[in-house]
């Protein structure tokens, strides 16, 4: 999905320009292209994410943590708030 709104949204003028001329039924609004930028910074952000977690040497106080600070940023960057029990609904022990 990512390599794919990251393909639509860097090719969006020129799709935009197909689209006023061909005028397709299905074509996506102006809107899902602001949606679909948001949608593809969270993907990025959580790939990051994952991919610093898998590290050979990371621990999993430091695999947490790496996960906390993702969800805060995503919180801020889709305007939610966090409680101050989220991040304390799974703890090591039952793992």
């Amino acid at each position: 999905m990512g390599n794919t709104l990251d393909w639509m949204l860097a090719k969006r003028l020129r799709l935009l320009t197909h689209i006023e001329e061909k005028k397709p039924v299905d074509a996506p609004t102006e809107v899902w292209y602001i949606e679909a930028a948001a949608v593809a910074a969270m993907t990025a952000m959580v790939n990051a994410t994952l991919t610093r977690i898998q590290a050979k040497d990371m621990i999993i106080s430091q695999q947490r943590s790496e996960i906390e600070h993702m969800v805060c940023r995503l919180c801020t960057l889709v305007s939610a708030k966090l409680l101050s029990d989220d991040l304390n609904l799974v703890s090591a022990d039952d793992v």
